[in-house]
């Protein structure tokens, strides 16, 4: 299946097409704006931990996009990772 084709995950609109909906977790202090549910705005040095909740969280493997090469119709992407002050560079969703 596709970005967003998974009936148990959110999915969003990006350069290719599609949707978005997902909710907003609070998880922690400025988290709220950075991390939606099962998806997970991080910076590279917490893209494996992401990955890992993830798999966790859904037993599958997520698709990991880049901010900086992907485009949102609807949305915009919280400017900092879901677990640091760094800057978000990817998606894993």
């Amino acid at each position: 299946m596709g970005v967003g084709m998974h009936s148990s995950r959110p999915f969003f609109r990006s350069a290719w097409g599609g949707g978005f909906a997902a909710n907003v977790r609070p998880s922690g202090p400025g988290a709220r704006e950075r991390m939606l549910d099962g998806m997970y705005v991080v910076c590279k040095e917490h893209l494996e931990l992401a990955i890992d909740m993830f798999v966790d969280e859904y037993e599958d493997a997520p698709d990991v996009v880049d901010l900086k090469e992907t485009e949102f119709a609807d949305w915009d992407p919280p400017a900092k990772c879901a677990e640091c002050e760094k800057a978000g560079q990817f998606l894993v969703v």
